[in-house]
């Protein structure tokens, strides 16, 4: 059964304003904290279509289609000649 927390206390109250990562303060309604929450939107609907996407390979492991694209996209080793005798 998953945790709920339902109430966190910072002993600061809520002003309308975020901690970030280096201490700064900054509006909840800024830019960047609306881009934070857009992208990770977007991270969790590319992993839901990752998931979708995925097939079992023939010994059973779980294979994203982005793999085998990403293994396309290589370039080709190149065969050393032959050495002649």
């Amino acid at each position: 059964m998953p945790i709920r927390i339902t109430r966190v206390y910072t002993r600061r109250g809520d002003r309308g304003e975020t901690d970030l990562v280096g201490g700064e303060r900054i509006r909840k309604d800024s830019p960047r904290i609306e881009a934070y929450g857009t992208v990770d939107e977007l991270n969790a609907a590319v992993g839901v279509a990752r998931a979708a996407s995925s097939t079992t390979s023939s010994a059973g492991c779980r294979t994203s289609s982005s793999t085998s694209v990403a293994s396309s996209r290589r370039r080709p080793r190149r065969r050393r000649p032959a050495a002649s005798a």
